[in-house]
């Protein structure tokens, strides 16, 4: 029901009010603009709502009057019949004339009509009307006030409209949707009597689409359970009628500012709250400075940026400046005239947009891995990636998610480059390998846990992550196996398939990423858990994260399930459009057979014919893999889906600039993974304990080899002693080899994963020698211990025990790095175990044992002699040597040995050639003490080095 505002004085046009919203004031953005200097640029709000009407004085300059008495601001206030409405002068006003109800015809949506004042030579755009001189613009958007608002801690108010929404690509919408096939202002939506909400299009470029891409509609009801295409931008009818019906900060387009502080954060008692892990505890800070705001980084963990620049100090804001929060982008809405102040939310229903531009990966000879790919995903889309065998799928999801930077192009969200702001958007993606991420040694909880202590910001509360979890695991359908041990499937313990993928799914949904890609989640499920797997991601679709999966032979119902399909051929877009049946038909042209299009089998089936028939067939795919794949990236660029999926959705690239924020602290991480390897290691307890019971094993075995019943009356047993020093160097450093041989390469998808989201390398390298050395430490002691306590000979150990065990701990602690460097080094734990008995036999073979040093100084070329000094035993043999020397009295085991009947006649002779093990073992080639030390020290050190520096290569390869 439209009202009139009929102009007293004959200073302006009359205004008829359409129902719904409407802005007052100079600036042409408004819905009724006044050209008077005293109405402040947006000077007040009319709602009208069936004839009755209410006005809101919106911090104008000069008021706003209702027979002559000034109202307050931000104060609705009923308007009557035959009242006087003044804006700014109250001697220029209006008289309220309100047409009787039973007179007036049921009024239709706002905007279906063009909007006139005064003469039909006066029309302007449909958002508007334009009042007086007919010479004034109007602006081409509109921005719909806000009437009714949820008031936050301390009063800030987040504003609503209340009968009219609009959706659109520009800033004023309601609901802004950045996407280049949505028209600035694309649909407007209004709520008819009966309380349903009725949609218009507002005469948009591409269209808008009921439940089908091919359904168009001008105008339309939108009830729950419907899919609304903007162009090719979809949008679910349950997500919007949510914004429609529900106040919240995260899904409310404008927030006031009318405080002279305010602290935005993930605090419920924020002045503005927004529960999201990218948005710290207590994130920034606007605060009043004179006429303007000042905003303030409080020390998030994402940082602030103001118009793409991270803020460090604070910074003064301007109209129209861009601030991102997190994965959160509002811009400022502020006029020191008219005094309101506002961030209006550009992320639409917290959606995010993926595209791919130029995307090139090359390796070797130019040959091409992917090859100019661009192509746009917008929020909310579950899209499948698909293709023969090397057509280059995983390359391109990982080049996609930011996982592996391509040589050329780039990945970019909301127009941002993944790889330069990847710490930014490392909590908006989410990434599920086709190996798990999970470590079968934990239960359920457990897992989720310690990856949220590492995903999840530094602030976060315990109870929040508590909750979190909870919540995460309810959703997926987990929460009667928080408690059980995940397990694998090779010990066919623990947890399903099913459930295990659901698990690594649920590590990424503790972050709340908006888009999630998964590398073949359903292989090796049966079909229930293929079905249920594709369902709670269809689900998650729903709810407008994007979804975008490598998937091989799907079933129709699971291929139908799926919005958009992306089909490479030999790294070559063949294919980006709606899934059923548009791919099966784009690969079959002129085939409608309904059997054809039932099996989606038939779109790589008939992408291998057509490519047959171009003669690709006979181009070998290893020489010739440029030239392969033409035939359908040359089809698809002339087709309509191209000019729908690709060109019409691009978008423009920006720019982030300062210092990328850091992830958590080192130390921090160190003591998380730590603290995590030794719980598996606990509760792996078979593993653990053949590693412990190594050592008292093999000490048995040496005591009963070098017993004083196998040896007394031998001369020979400094001889003796020497190779059972030998055997301790030998143990020592088998064990450091094998305790760590296995630990980085058994999780490497973890570790990749983890990588990702900000796991640093020196953390987690040392994560696992921090723990392995302990164990080290116990397997050395029991050696020693009992080899002391088992054998006859002296050695060293009443005066010097300490030291001797030290020494042995070292070699270990040696064995434990070159271990972790087999790990780091192997592509597979089993290539890891075959590398054990090649690293170990230069420890035997040149350690000193077999052949003295002395011996291989001594020998022509001394090649022997260069490759023992890189061996670890060689060194800590000639300290243990050495010891050994000083503390045994040879003189007079030689005296004792004499009285003895002997086979030799020079005894004595013989007998004291043996008197230094030192001397007769290493010659010139002896080194002190502390050289043995420092270089036994880079033992264990460089090999470190050389594993963080395969880590960072892998990052970089």
């Amino acid at each position: 029901m439209a009202v009139l505002l009929k102009t007293q004085n004959n200073w302006a046009k009359d205004i008829h009010v359409p129902a719904g919203t409407s802005l007052v004031g100079r600036a042409g953005r408004n819905d009724i603009v006044l050209s008077a200097d005293f109405v402040s640029g947006t000077h007040a709000k009319i709602v009208n709502e069936g004839g009755v009407l209410t006005v809101e004085d919106m911090g104008s300059t000069n008021g706003t009057y209702i027979n002559g008495q000034r109202i307050p601001e931000s104060e609705p206030i009923h308007l009557q019949q035959g009242m006087h409405l003044s804006f700014g002068d109250k001697e220029a006003g209006f008289l309220v004339e309100i047409p009787q109800p039973q007179s007036q015809p049921q009024s239709s949506p706002q905007g279906s009509a063009k909007t006139q004042v005064a003469s039909a030579s006066n029309a302007v755009d449909s958002n508007k009307t334009q009042v007086a001189s007919p010479s004034a613009k109007a602006s081409a958007s509109a921005s719909p006030a806000p009437s009714q608002a949820s008031t936050g801690a301390q009063g800030t108010k987040v504003f609503k409209s209340k009968g009219t929404f609009t959706i659109g690509r520009g800033l004023s919408n309601d609901i802004a949707v950045d996407s280049p096939v949505v028209s600035s202002t694309h649909l407007k939506i209004e709520k008819s009597a009966d309380g349903s909400w009725i949609a218009v299009d507002n005469d948009s470029t591409n269209g808008t689409y009921l439940n089908s891409p091919h359904n168009r509609m001008n105008e339309f009801r939108i009830e729950p359970g419907q899919t609304i295409y903007l162009g090719s931008y979809k949008l679910l009818s349950d997500r919007i009628l949510s914004v429609l019906n529900e106040d919240s900060v995260e899904k409310v387009g404008r927030i006031k500012v009318s405080q002279d502080s305010v602290v935005v954060g993930r605090n419920p008692e924020s002045d503005v709250y927004i529960s999201h892990p990218s948005v710290s505890w207590r994130h920034a800070k606007f605060t009043k400075s004179g006429d303007h705001y000042v905003i303030e980084d409080l020390g998030s963990t994402n940082g602030t940026y103001v118009n793409g620049v991270l803020i460090k100090n604070p910074t003064q804001l301007r109209k129209n400046d861009e601030i991102l929060l997190g994965i959160y982008a509002f811009s400022f809405d502020f006029d020191s005239e008219e005094k309101i102040t506002s961030l209006v939310k550009k992320t639409t229903l917290d959606g995010l947009t993926l595209e791919a531009k130029n995307i090139t990966k090359v390796v070797g000879k130019d040959v091409r891995l992917l090859d100019d790919i661009s192509l746009t995903v917008n929020p909310g889309e579950f899209v499948g990636l698909m293709g023969l065998s090397g057509a280059g799928k995983t390359t391109f999801l990982k080049a996609l998610n930011g996982y592996d930077k391509p040589t050329k192009g780039s990945s970019y969200i909301n127009g941002m480059d993944i790889y330069e702001h990847y710490n930014l958007f490392k909590t908006m993606i989410g990434y599920v390998p086709q190996d798990d991420i999970v470590h079968p040694e934990l239960t359920v909880y457990e897992a989720l846990a310690y990856y949220a202590k590492l995903r999840l910001p530094s602030d976060m509360k315990k109870d929040e992550v508590k909750t979190l979890i909870k919540d995460t695991l309810a959703k997926l359908g987990l929460s009667g196996v928080e408690n059980t041990l995940i397990g694998s499937p090779e010990t066919e313990k623990g947890i399903s398939g099913g459930q295990r993928k659901r698990v690594n799914l649920a590590m990424e949904l503790l972050a709340d990423p908006k888009i999630i890609f998964l590398d073949e989640p359903t292989s090796g499920l049966s079909a229930v858990d293929t079905k249920m797997v594709m369902e709670l991601l269809r689900k998650l679709a729903d709810e407008g994260k994007t979804i975008i999966i490598t998937i091989h032979q799907p079933s129709f119902d699971n291929y139908k399930i799926m919005d958009s399909q992306i089909i490479l051929s030999y790294g070559k877009l063949a294919y980006y459009g709606p899934t059923y049946p548009n791919s099966i038909k784009f690969f079959n042209p002129g085939n409608d057979d309904p059997g054809l299009l039932n099996n989606p089998d038939n779109a790589l089936i008939g992408l291998n014919n057509g490519e047959t028939q171009a003669g690709e067939d006979k181009l070998d795919p290893r020489k010739d893999r440029n030239s392969k794949g033409i035939f359908w990236k040359q089809k698809y660029l002339q087709s309509p889906e191209h000019q729908d999926y690709v060109t019409k959705r691009q978008g423009q690239a920006k720019n982030l600039e300062g210092n990328k924020k850091e992830s958590a602290s080192s130390i921090k991480q160190l003591f998380i993974l730590a603290g995590r390897f030794l719980r598996i290691k606990l509760k792996d307890r078979v593993n653990t304990t053949i590693l412990l019971a190594q050592a008292p094993l093999i000490a048995v075995m040496v005591s009963l080899l070098f017993s004083e019943e196998a040896y007394m009356g031998d001369v020979n047993r400094p001889g003796m002693a020497f190779t059972l020093m030998f055997v301790l160097a030998i143990a020592a450093v088998w064990f450091g080899n094998t305790n760590a041989s296995r630990e980085i390469v058994a999780e490497k998808a973890i570790y990749e994963r983890e990588r990702m989201v900000g796991i640093k390398i020196l953390p987690y390298v040392f994560s696992k020698f921090v723990i392995l050395a302990p164990l080290c430490a116990i397997q050395t002691g029991l050696l020693v211990g009992i080899t002391y306590f088992a054998t006859p000979f002296e050695l060293g150990f009443e005066n010097e025990i300490w030291w001797m065990t030290l020494l042995v701990f070292l070699t270990s602690m040696a064995g434990l790095s070159i271990g972790l460097l087999v790990s780091a080094f192997s592509k597979s734990q089993s290539q890891a175990l075959a590398l054990i008995p090649i690293v170990l036999l230069p420890m035997i073979i040149f350690g000193g044992g077999m052949m003295t040093v002395k011996q291989m100084h001594e020998s022509d070329g001394k090649v022997a002699y260069y490759i023992a000094q890189a061996i670890p035993t060689r060194w800590s043999l000639e300290e243990m040597t050495a010891i050994y020397d000083a503390e045994t009295d040879h003189d007079a085991f030689c005296k004792e040995r004499i009285e003895e009947p002997l086979h030799e006649s020079d005894v004595m002779t013989q007998c004291l050639e043996l008197r230094n093990l030192t001397e007769r073992n290493y010659g010139e080639a002896k080194t002190d003490r502390t050289t043995v030390l420092s270089v036994l020290g880079g033992f264990i050190v460089i090999p470190l080095l050389f594993v963080i520096f395969i880590l960072r290569r892998r990052d970089n390869a």
